[in-house]
């Protein structure tokens, strides 16, 4: 089985900013959606309650230590609810997590890596999330 590079050479590399989010697409059929923001402070979740910019930095921390033994936060289109259809498929992975200010406000940001026929569909999702290691 031969594995395919995530990040080829950049002269490889198209890369399209006409939307929200840059996204680069590579030769071997991956793409990678930069710094899209996956959770914000002040957000609410039922396990957690409000989220500060400390627990944002705490999670960053945890998942990406988690993506480098080699566990990489994967992109869902549902999360398991017992209530509701899930989807099981994985979309690809959350890279290079980081927390960034948006306007005032602190976001988990990352690189969401893919296979390149995904991204068009996963923009039609109204909401787009990641497995994020919590606490």
């Amino acid at each position: 089985m031969t594995a395919l590079a995530i990040n080829p050479e950049p002269e490889t590399v198209t890369r399209d900013t006409g939307g929200s989010n840059v996204v680069d697409h590579y030769p071997n059929g991956r793409s990678v959606i930069r710094d899209v923001a996956l959770f914000s402070e002040n957000a609410k979740h039922s396990e957690l309650g409000d989220a500060d910019r400390e627990m944002l930095s705490r999670i960053v921390e945890k998942t990406n230590a988690m993506a480098e033994a080699g566990r990489h936060t994967q992109i869902v289109i549902r999360h398991a609810r017992p209530d509701g259809p899930v989807d099981h498929a994985s979309y690809g992975s959350a890279r290079d997590l980081r927390v960034q200010d948006i306007g005032g406000t602190a976001y988990i940001v990352g690189d969401l890596h893919m296979a390149a026929y995904t991204t068009h569909m996963l923009a039609s999702y109204p909401r787009r999330s990641a497995e994020i290691f919590m606490l």
